[in-house]
């Protein structure tokens, strides 16, 4: 039956065609999530490679990443992923994949592997890289999480029980896809993408001039991106600052 608005009476037509618009910008939100997700990852594999280059060649140890964090969160108060802790998970990622490198099929190129985990958010990350033996393994649960859809509990919950193990395949075909609308994985991208936001793309903003850094370019086009069509009374920047 139909329901009649002001002016207008609700058809079914009427109710098909606008969930069929519902249904874009759900996408479009998933999109820039996935944008946002891409380039925040871009810049921590950026940080840790140039923080295993710069302990390589200038013997620094550890101490000094409590140093950089504070600089790093003093430059960037309204940003977080930037503690100590997090800085050393991000060297770990990065030395994760390409000291491991080697182990991983021939046809599989770095910026392959790169493009994979940059498709799920940071916290899937870490529960990846530190409960997997190597990288075969760890792109396993990558394209299991795109597949499925996956949470971080589900992941987590597969990788306790050796679902790697049990099937015993290697990724051979790499697909990177959009979550699906409804999944646990894009409504997790959505809420991870979609924190702090407004003190980070101020901070961003006062960057233009200072930081002209790519990376911090394009993460800033990104969170543009994502901004402009986020619902309202939502943000757009977050990265997890601990592996709980």
């Amino acid at each position: 039956m139909a329901k009649r608005e002001v002016g207008f009476v609700v058809t079914e037509e009427y109710a098909a065609w606008l969930s069929e618009i519902k249904k874009k910008i759900k996408q479009s939100q998933i999109k820039a999530s996935v944008r946002v997700n891409d380039t925040l990852l871009e810049l921590y594999w950026n940080i840790g490679r140039d923080i295993v280059e710069k302990q390589e060649t200038a013997k620094w140890g550890d101490s000094f990443l409590a140093v950089m964090s504070k600089d790093l969160q003093k430059a960037f108060p309204g940003m977080t992923g930037f503690s100590a802790e997090n800085l050393k998970h991000i060297r770990y990622w990065y030395k994760f994949y390409t000291a491991n490198i080697n182990g991983l099929q021939p046809v599989t190129q770095i910026e392959k592997v790169k493009q994979m985990i940059k498709s799920i958010p940071w916290g899937h990350n870490q529960r990846i890289m530190y409960k997997c033996k190597d990288v075969n393994e760890a792109l396993f649960y990558v394209q299991k999480t795109m597949d499925h859809g996956w949470s971080r509990s589900v992941l987590e919950h597969q990788i306790d029980s050796n679902l790697y193990e049990r099937q015993g395949k290697a990724i051979t075909n790499f697909q990177v896809k959009l979550p699906e609308p409804q999944s646990d994985l894009a409504n997790q991208l959505q809420r991870c993408c979609g924190r702090n936001s407004k003190a980070a793309c101020r901070q961003l903003r006062k960057s233009r001039t200072s930081c002209p850094s790519n990376g911090h370019a394009s993460l800033r086009k990104a969170l543009q991106a994502r901004q402009s069509i986020a619902p309202p009374g939502s943000t757009s920047f977050h990265s997890f600052s601990r592996f709980p």
